[in-house]
């Protein structure tokens, strides 16, 4: 069983208050995080047979695979049955590809250039008519 963490954060905290700089709240959404980082974090330092088998089994308790898995004395997934992809599976691959889409280089390029776009018309707007109204007294 793991120390609680409790303790070095509040002191984290105490110190950070009296030092005058800022510090994260402890909330419930904060230990979620938290917890469920832990358990990412082991799952992605298991061996890559078992990690497999792990994830092919959330997949399937999730109804994204049909199948049946199969569990060891201490109940950790020791292989799965895979029969094949349920809809609900084929939707969260296209969630899944798409956030991808999103994430990849060309995806955040799109994104920042549009934002870039948007400022500089911005800009633009308020300099285009002085500088039209320039342009047509001087003829």
């Amino acid at each position: 069983m793991r120390a609680s963490p409790d303790s070095d954060r509040d002191s984290s905290n105490d110190v950070a208050k009296r030092m005058g700089w800022s510090y994260k709240k402890d909330t419930a959404r904060r230990a979620y995080i938290e917890l469920l980082r832990e358990q990412v974090g082991g799952l992605d330092s298991l061996p890559p047979d078992r990690r497999e088998s792990v994830l092919y089994a959330e997949l399937i308790a999730a109804d994204y695979l049909s199948g049946v898995t199969r569990r060891d004395q201490d109940g950790f997934p020791s292989g799965n049955i895979i029969q094949g992809i349920t809809v609900m599976g084929r939707l969260f691959l296209q969630e899944l590809e798409e956030r991808e889409r999103q994430r990849s280089s060309l995806g955040r390029a799109k994104k920042y250039g549009l934002i870039a776009f948007g400022f500089a018309m911005g800009i633009i707007s308020h300099v285009l008519p002085d500088l039209i109204k320039t342009l047509l007294v001087h003829k």
